[in-house]
């Protein structure tokens, strides 16, 4: 994994930092939006939700709220406000502010590490 992040831009590292610290799941994070990001005087967290103005419903109907750790949430918080996510509704769009249909899995892309890149 430490391979893999030095491999990694600062944008790169919080999305993929984003699905380990959170378990989300491709779609999910792909239809996440900066108003789906909350702190409710406690515990920050993600609601997972429908999109209906996109067509899109959670796998098998899940809405959920996904706790996070309070780090995560400062970063997403900063990066939320950066000039090219405030002109999108996405969290982690791509660079023309549209939703990022190829956010994947470090697993799915063949990114996984092992113990000896770790080190």
């Amino acid at each position: 994994m430490a391979k893999f992040f030095r491999a990694c831009d600062e944008r790169q590292k919080l999305l993929y930092t984003t699905f380990l610290q959170s378990g989300t799941r491709d779609e999910e994070l792909s239809y996440l939006e900066r108003t789906d990001l909350h702190w409710n005087g406690g515990s920050p967290y993600l609601d997972i939700n429908e999109k209906p103005q996109f067509g899109w419903i959670p796998k098998w109907y899940q809405l959920r709220r996904i706790f996070i750790p309070t780090e995560l949430y400062e970063k997403l918080d900063a990066c939320r406000s950066l000039p090219r996510i405030v002109s999108s509704p996405w969290m982690f769009p791509t660079a023309s502010g549209k939703r990022n249909r190829k956010i994947k899995r470090m697993h799915a892309a063949g990114m996984e590490g092992t113990e000896e890149e770790d080190r």
